[in-house]
């Protein structure tokens, strides 16, 4: 595995809420309220080149259509959650990032709004935004053929081989590569991070239990 398995730095400034609290270190980097964006944003580009001066490829999380602009072009990889993976904004902000990216399968377990977003970024759009600038502007993009799926369970795991086998079938029907990541977080480790190598040692089974199949 050394020679395939690739470390990336999970880069996370920003924290979807599902009702208030605290909304990351872009939003309020003190934690005291004072809600200081300027430097928020400041020390957020400042840490990403400092990893990437590192020679490390970064993960981030893109919850609006602003934050992309600071940090964007510091971003080896990206996500789309769970909870926006169905907001068409954030499938036009995918159609014009020029990193992989990935968008999680609905909270209620259901693959589609995933599949379709991936179909939705691949595609060109032409709609409203922001220049690096932070002027208004009518933003042309070209899409991304490289997104996919992230299973991350619902109210039960779905990194089963059963779950990956549907996943791939799916895509493939939808004349998508069948390129998917399994989260080892939220559902499929029952919010429990302990659990975390547990879901990696499986998968890891069930990797090499492939990878011997092909070979044969």
């Amino acid at each position: 595995m050394k020679n395939e398995l690739k470390i990336v730095i999970r880069v996370y400034f920003e924290k979807l809420r599902t009702t208030v609290g605290w909304k990351g270190l872009i939003n309020d980097p003190f934690m005291d309220n004072s809600f200081d964006i300027n430097q928020g944003l400041r020390i957020a580009r400042n840490l990403f080149l400092t990893i990437n001066d590192l020679a490390l490829p970064t993960a981030g999380k893109f919850l609006d259509m602003i934050t992309p602009q600071y940090v964007a072009d510091l971003t080896s990889w990206g996500a789309i959650g769970a909870r926006t993976t169905e907001s068409q904004v954030h499938r036009e902000l995918a159609s014009g990032l020029c990193c992989p990216l990935g968008f999680k399968n609905g909270t209620d377990g259901t693959i589609k709004v995933a599949i379709d977003a991936i179909n939705a970024a691949k595609a060109a759009h032409c709609f409203l935004s922001v220049t690096k600038l932070g002027h208004s502007a009518i933003v042309n993009t070209i899409g991304n053929d490289d997104c996919h799926i992230i299973m991350r369970g619902a109210k039960k795991p779905n990194y089963s081989e059963s779950d990956i086998q549907a996943v791939k079938e799916s895509l493939e029907k939808s004349g998508l590569s069948a390129q998917i990541m399994i989260d080892f977080s939220h559902a499929n480790c029952y919010k429990q991070y302990k659990k975390h190598l547990e879901v990696a040692e499986m998968l890891l089974i069930k990797y090499v239990k492939v990878k011997k199949q092909s070979l044969r």
